[in-house]
Order: C-alpha cells, then structure tokens, then sequence
C-alpha cells in the first residue's frame, strides 16, 4: 500500500502524518496505513491514532461533544498495542499539568480557526447548552435527516456544561471495522471492547457524536 504522507514538526519532534484512504474505517485499515508507514520510514518511535470517535457518556465521565479522550486502558488482543512507557510517561505529565493548569485546546483551536477561515464551520466547538442525548432505547427515524422532529420526552436530562472549555477524558477507547451509529450495540461494546494489539499506539480522539442513531448537528 502507498501512502500519501506529511512532514513536519512539533515541539522539536519530526512528525509523518498519514490518514486512512477515502471511505475506509476501522482497526484493519489503520494498521495497514501503519505497516505502510513504519516499511517507509525506519526510523518511527512512536505511533498516535489521532481522529473523532463516538463518546459513550456515562455518571462518572460527563462526556460533552467536543472534548477529547486520550487511551490509557487496554484490554483483549487485536492489531495495535499499547504505547511505549516514554510515550506514556509524557501522558501522564501531560495529565498532570492539565490538572494543574488547564488545557490549551481551545485557545489553539481559535488560533488555527482565525489563520484558516474556511474551516470555521466545520471545526467549531458547539455551544454550552446541553448534548442532546438520548435513551439508548430510542431510535432515530431513518425518514427524519434532523432530530428535530424526535421525541423530546425520550432525552436523557443533562445539566449544562459547566466549564466552556473541552475536557481532556482519559480512559478506554474501543476500535472496531465500521462506524458505530447505535446505541445498544455502542453499550455492548463498552462492556466488550476490542482493542488493537502489535504496533505501540496512543490513541486520541475527539468527541463528535455519541455513537447512536440521532444526528448531532
């Protein structure tokens, strides 16, 4: 497989970036994109999965659309591994500063947001007001593109946000081979995550939707 790659760098660190090919998902074609990528270039220490995910919202993780989750559980076998511990030591200083003095995800992203104006629409946090989540149990009407016509009785009650800046979530992230847009299979996978097991990978994604059937606009 030939891969369409870009250099940089950040923090003093080289940097080669690849995505998956048009139309394709899941933990398959990622680990061919990175068996690609580590023939090409014998030199890569560390592997980042970086894109947007489905957040499983639950009592003890207020999950928001927007934030981010950064893995560090891993469980059962597949085709990526965890991190290296280098790699994993930095998240946990990188943790401990967030806690200590916030993230700067917001402030970078209006930075990125106000030198590239034609990504303002898609790339913009949503706003403070509560994540229209609903029950596991209700489906979304196929006819219907938008949500608006869905049964507002059927939302789970959520308070505000409270804090307008995205969270930084650590915890498990689940891979599969297709894109998950339904609640009840979204919940078993939670209790059944497969997870991927050879290359060392950090996996981080942002929060897009919440792996059901309703649209999150």
């Amino acid at each position: 497989m030939t891969n369409a790659y870009i250099l940089g760098a950040i923090s003093g660190h080289n940097v080669v970036s690849a995505c998956l090919p048009a139309g394709t998902y899941g933990t398959t074609s990622a680990a061919t994109v990175a068996s690609s990528m580590f023939f090409s270039s014998g030199s890569i220490q560390h592997l980042l999965m970086v894109g947007i995910g489905g957040g499983v919202p639950s009592e003890p993780n207020d999950l928001r659309l927007g934030d981010v989750v950064v893995s560090d559980t891993f469980e059962r076998t597949g085709t990526l591994s965890k991190p290296s511990t280098s790699l994993l030591a930095a998240v946990t200083k990188l943790r401990a500063d967030h806690y200590c003095s916030g993230n700067l995800i917001a402030a970078l992203v209006a930075q990125m947001l106000a030198n590239r104006p034609p990504m303002v629409r898609e790339f913009t946090r949503p706003d403070n007001e509560p994540d229209r989540l609903f029950h596991a149990n209700y489906e979304h009407d196929p006819s219907q593109r938008t949500c608006a016509n869905c049964d507002a009785k059927k939302l789970i009650l959520r308070s505000a946000c409270k804090d307008t800046q995205p969270a930084v979530h650590y915890g498990l992230i689940a891979s599969e081979n297709q894109v998950i847009k339904h609640a009840g299979t979204r919940d078993r996978l939670l209790r059944t995550a497969v997870l991927m097991n050879n290359f060392p990978c950090l996996k981080i994604r942002g929060i897009s939707d919440s792996a059901d059937s309703h649209n999150k606009q």
